[in-house]
Formats: structure tokens, C-alpha cells, sequence
């Protein structure tokens, strides 16, 4: 009697669980199915490149830990 009440109630919770992420899944293809579009450069875009090809991402990534570091 325990086992059948547990079936049923696994049931009742996987079937829509599962309906919920096949909708889900189907809903998300089309984004992965479509070919990406190139990036539009903003002003904070281009400042931001423009600053990886001058000093490098050696540079960038000491400002990253220089900001991450006292926070740890």
C-alpha cells in the first residue's frame, strides 16, 4: 500500500516537472538554432576593447583582482 502511494505521488509531481522542461527545452531552441548576429559596439564597448588592445589583458585582469582582492 506504502509503494503504491509513493508511485502515485512521484507521479503527480514528475509528469508536470517533466511537461514543464520539454516546454521549456522547446521554447529555448530557436535559440540555439539561429546563427549569431556580430556585436554592436556601444561607447562603453569600444572603450572597453580599445582598452584590451592598448594595455593588454594582463593589465585588465590586476585591475579585476586589484578590485576582487580586498573583498575576499
Amino acid at each position: 500500500m506504502r509503494t503504491i502511494t509513493l508511485v502515485i505521488a512521484w507521479t503527480v509531481v514528475a509528469l508536470p516537472l517533466g511537461w514543464g522542461v520539454y516546454q521549456s527545452v522547446q521554447k529555448a531552441m530557436p535559440l540555439f538554432n539561429s546563427p549569431s548576429k556580430p556585436i554592436q559596439e556601444s561607447s562603453l564597448d569600444s572603450r572597453l576593447v580599445s582598452g584590451l588592445a592598448k594595455d593588454g589583458l594582463r593589465t585588465d585582469l590586476k585591475a579585476c583582482l586589484g578590485v576582487l582582492l580586498p573583498l575576499i
